[in-house]
């Protein structure tokens, strides 16, 4: 089947698109598709990258498959969609901000001690001026 118009492209594919529509109340199936290493090789893709994937309305979703050593690539599914073997690609790493050093906890603060005791002892010393007077 050739690529529907409503599916972007995804960037590697091995060339095929497949909508699947069960017939019958289906809840599980199994993709299977025997991919010939010299047309992934023409195409530029790893064999060991090459994944199923379906066009979830918005952008291509892979899913687990296996590649047997008859270069059968599997996958299972409970959906039934628009699909094609893509090389998965690593997923872009979002760049994070430096980490911040933790706030050290700060230690007694000397001068607001100084500055309360300086307090209370001119009250003291207040109250003991008044109270002789």
């Amino acid at each position: 089947m050739s690529k529907p118009t409503e599916v972007a492209e995804p960037e590697k594919h091995m060339g095929f698109y497949c909508e699947i529509e069960p017939n019958a109340t289906i809840t599980q199936a199994k993709l299977g598709v025997e991919i010939d290493p010299e047309q992934a090789q023409a195409r530029d893709m790893a064999m060991e990258k090459l994944t199923w994937a379906y066009w979830n309305g918005t952008h291509w979703n892979s899913v687990d498959s296996t590649l047997s050593e008859d270069n059968i690539l599997e996958a299972e599914t409970d959906h039934f969609s628009v699909w094609s073997v893509i090389e998965e690609t690593e997923p872009a790493v979002p760049e994070e901000p430096p980490e911040e050093p933790p706030e050290e906890p700060s230690g007694p603060n000397y001068l607001l001690y100084g500055a309360a005791a300086l307090v209370i002892l001119s009250l003291a010393a207040y109250l003991l001026y008044a109270r002789r007077s």
